[in-house]
């Protein structure tokens, strides 16, 4: 049964009048009736009748009034309620971002073109270790990323756009031996253990920059138990030139020629969103 007809009929039935139904539904008088003729026709019986005292009910139009009355008003106030959602999904954005990477020089210049977009939405701005962000879109508990991305298939199930491919460095803290270095050779490498994120990869820590060869990969979770063994200077990792300095001395170095890599930065979302027109124009902005 088509919802639009039973409306109809629950407006005929409650005002007794094809006339001022049609008034109020602002439709015409002929094309009312139509419809409430199909909707009869659908159902096999006659909803309503003309008599002496005007317009009544018959005992299948009293069944349809009662079964219908209460199950369209509910209908009509959850299309309210999904439609305020809707309404504050559009207002507000939910953005995480991995937090290697500065806010100054990426996050930040993304969130000012978002923000001249449309000035009435506001952003909801947070940062995680790089696991989290994407899983959290995944779960649809943040509506954008942005991210690194060593691994392309990560993030097939979205819509992503480049913003910058970041060149790479070696960074060591103050307590290591390299830290007084102007150059960094295989051979150093070789002797030397290599800090890389769990699950940076689909495939584990092993998959960050296979062509490296260090002495060993020393796998963490986070931010500051990647920032905590750096500063013991037992350690190197590999950041981005965008990297974010956080507490200690550290130093960037540029990797061996063989080994020289970039990584792009991503600003990822799901195909449909209620915000889709505005997040579709990140596939315009570079860094």
């Amino acid at each position: 049964m088509n919802t639009k007809n039973i409306e109809y009929f629950l407006k005929i039935a409650e005002l007794r009048s094809f006339r001022e139904a049609s008034r109020q539904l602002h439709i015409s008088h002929q094309a009312l009736s139509q419809q409430i003729k199909l909707l009869e026709s659908e159902l096999g019986v006659a909803l309503l009748e003309r008599t002496s005292v005007g317009l009544t009910l018959t005992e299948a139009g009293k069944k349809m009034y009662d079964i219908f009355t209460p199950a369209i008003n509910h209908l009509h106030d959850a299309a309210a309620e999904m439609s305020d959602f809707i309404q504050k999904k559009k207002s507000a954005l939910k953005i995480a971002y991995t937090n290697v990477l500065s806010y100054i020089r990426i996050v930040e210049p993304i969130l000012l073109y978002l923000s001249q977009l449309s000035q009435e939405i506001t952003l909801d701005v947070h940062a995680y270790n790089i696991p989290e962000v994407h899983d959290m879109l995944m779960r649809d508990d943040i509506d954008l990323a942005i991210s690194v991305m060593a691994k392309e298939e990560e993030w097939e199930s979205t819509t992503y756009s480049i913003i910058n491919n970041s060149r790479q460095y070696i960074i060591v803290s103050d307590r290591h031996p390299w830290y007084q270095r102007k150059t960094v050779t295989t051979k150093d490498i070789l002797q030397n253990k290599l800090l890389v994120y769990t699950n940076r990869t689909p495939d584990g820590e092993q998959a960050f920059a296979p062509s490296i060869k260090a002495a060993g990969r020393i796998p963490v979770e986070n931010i500051d138990t990647y920032l905590a063994i750096l500063c013991q200077g037992n350690a190197f990792g590999i950041v981005g030139e965008e990297y974010s300095h956080r507490e200690g001395n550290f130093r960037l170095l540029e990797l061996p020629p063989e080994y020289q890599m970039y990584i792009p930065t991503i600003c990822a979302y799901k195909p449909l969103h209620p915000n889709l027109k505005i997040l579709q124009k990140l596939q315009q902005f570079r860094l």
